[in-house]
């Protein structure tokens, strides 16, 4: 007869595992989330340098314009606006205002003849071309002429010839008797003449001579304008240095430590918005270790782009605002993305632990439809074969009855193994209805039983096959006998199971120990060591599961029946082996101190 397990497909449990979140999924959606968040930031503080950069801009603007109109109002009042420029050659003002204006304007004329006169002298040392030296300086200046005179009014070195006009004027500076003259507003040049200085020369000999044209008096007019203006308006906190330079690069004004030497690039320029920003142009600059961003506007006065305007701005403030923000966005980034692999490394721990439960879950089902199968498979079995088991129980009656042997020792001997025989068939029908059937093995005929006796008969049962594979089998166990709850058939059966698995491992020449002791009075422990080859760290943990072996004709049940019969009982099993030395099975038992 064939029979077939059946209400289950048998699939091993590990056909379906459940699906994992990976860690480089992990690492990924976290290092995604740290970028999002990086570029969010990093889109704000760009945001953050543009207002940064617009604002140091219109500060800049603010200060261009304040000095435009300062110098716009200067220039209104030293030109006598509504008036003709050459109103201001009538005579000097009597409002102090203005009058301040034409004393700086005539100082800054005065000064550039005395500076003139010792260039010269040093051209003159030199031995270079001074000729040259006078037509580059008096064009540079909008100068009508610019003259060197000796002490008999003889022009030594000019720029252009001088008019008859002037020459009148200048006598006693030349010969000594005054230290300057000035006539630039009342008109003394001549016609198509602005005005003009003489200074008396360093060394005594001569005089130096300054003619301007209206056009050229207009110039120095807007300079010195534009000087009062700059001198005015700076403060020297925010703004490092201010300086007003015409289209040609000849300076008007200047206030303030202008630095010479450019670097790369500042925090701000370093920036897209920035440069968005500084439309008009600018760079970075430094004097020593103090740094600063110079930007250009274009310069207008009298409705007229004179020049470029440059304004220098101490960024240090706002670079170290920038660097901080910078190094918020970092450090907020790292958080995050720790923060993120810390969070999805604990959503990754909590699904293994919760997919491991529903692996444990899933094979415990498994293993509930086997032993469901098996019982099924164990009943019919049970069916088939005990009418078999009923016939042979009967004729070793039969036997024991009608064939004794007549001599006493022989038949006593005889009687012991008949018995011995019908009680193995009983067993083996108990078995035989419980087989597989390992759900039902906590149904327990508990009582209290001497453990000696379980021990000595399964030592009995299996001595003949330990004797015809040469195996050794030794007992150690106290002269007092405990006494122990227990359904004897079953924890009869689970010894046996331990012995000849272990009888299994053994070689022919090998020894099995059993011994039994007593743990502080509240366990025993029984303990089977063969000196076979071990199990290896791999296979000890699946020894005890259902059907697994490693013998060609084994069911895989004999420890796994023998843990649950245990089990049962309130006991526990331990293994321990080692590749070379043989494997040890410890059966621990409650145990509440009684003996026989």
């Amino acid at each position: 007869m064939r029979y077939r397990l059946a209400g289950t497909s048998m699939r091993s449990p590990e056909s379906k595992s459940p699906a994992f979140v990976q860690p480089f999924g992990i690492v990924a959606a976290t290092v995604l989330l740290g970028l999002l968040f990086f570029a969010m930031a990093m889109m704000d503080l760009r945001r953050l340098e543009g207002i940064l950069a617009n604002a140091l801009r219109e500060r800049a603007r603010q200060v261009v314009e304040q000095i435009e109109r300062s110098a716009q109002e200067k220039y209104n009042r030293l030109t006598r606006r509504g008036e003709d420029f050459r109103g201001l050659l009538a005579g000097l003002y009597y409002d102090d205002e203005a009058f301040q204006i034409q004393e700086s304007l005539a100082g800054a004329i005065v000064g550039f003849a005395r500076d003139m006169d010792r260039q010269m002298q040093s051209a003159l040392a030199a031995g270079e071309d001074t000729q040259d030296f006078i037509h580059a300086r008096a064009a540079s200046e909008k100068l009508e002429s610019l003259v060197f005179l000796d002490v008999h009014g003889r022009a030594v070195f000019q720029s252009s010839v001088l008019s008859a006009h002037v020459l009148p004027h200048v006598r006693r500076v030349w010969e000594g008797h005054e230290e300057l003259v000035i006539h630039l507003f009342d008109g003394a040049g001549g016609e198509g003449v602005g005005g003009f200085v003489g200074v008396r020369r360093q060394d005594g000999n001569g005089a130096v001579l300054v003619v301007l044209s209206p056009d050229g008096l207009r110039y120095w007019g807007r300079k010195t304008c534009i000087e009062e203006a700059v001198a005015k308006s700076y403060r020297g906190r925010e703004v490092l240095h201010l300086t007003v330079e015409s289209h040609t690069g000849d300076l008007l004004a200047r206030a303030g430590s202008v630095p010479g030497e450019d670097f790369e690039e500042c925090v701000l320029t370093s920036s897209v918005p920035f440069v968005d920003a500084i439309s008009s142009g600018g760079r970075c600059v430094k004097s020593g270790e103090v740094k600063s961003l110079e930007l250009f506007f274009p310069f207008t006065l009298d409705g007229t782009a004179v020049g470029i305007a440059r304004v220098g701005l101490e960024t240090q403030e706002t670079n170290r605002t920038l660097v901080e923000n910078r190094r918020h966005v970092l450090i907020w980034t790292g958080i995050i993305v720790a923060v993120g692999l810390s969070a999805m490394g604990l959503l990754y721990r909590t699904q293994n632990l919760h997919a491991g439960r529903v692996q444990a879950m899933r094979e415990r089902l498994y293993r509930a439809e086997t032993l469901s199968s098996l019982g099924k498979l164990g009943a019919s079995v049970a069916h088939e074969i005990r009418n078999p088991l009923n016939a042979i129980s009967m004729a070793t009656q039969r036997l024991q009855q009608d064939y004794s042997p007549d001599e006493p020792p022989r038949r006593e001997e005889f009687i012991r193994i008949t018995q011995v025989v019908r009680s193995e068939i009983r067993r083996l029908n108990g078995i035989v209805e419980e087989f597989l059937s390992l759900s039902r093995t906590d149904r327990l005929e508990l009582r209290e039983q001497s453990i000696l006796d379980i021990l000595k008969s399964a030592v009995y049962l299996i001595q003949e096959e330990a004797a015809g594979k040469n195996v050794d089998v030794q007992t150690s166990w106290p002269d007092n006998t405990p006494l122990v709850l227990l359904d004897a058939n079953k924890f009869l059966q689970a010894v046996l199971n331990i012995l000849r698995n272990a009888l299994d491992a053994v070689d022919p020449g090998g020894q099995i120990r059993i011994t039994l002791a007593a743990q502080e009075k509240s366990h025993l422990s029984i303990t089977v060591r063969d000196d076979g080859a071990g199990i290896g760290l791999r296979e000890q943990h699946k020894v005890f599961e259902d059907f697994y072996t490693t013998k060609q004709n084994g069911t895989g049940l004999g420890l796994s029946i023998a843990r649950e019969i245990v089990k049962a009982h309130g006991g526990d099993i331990r293994l321990e082996s080692e590749p070379v030395g043989g494997t040890s099975l410890e059966l621990r038992l409650p145990w509440n101190g009684r003996k026989a």
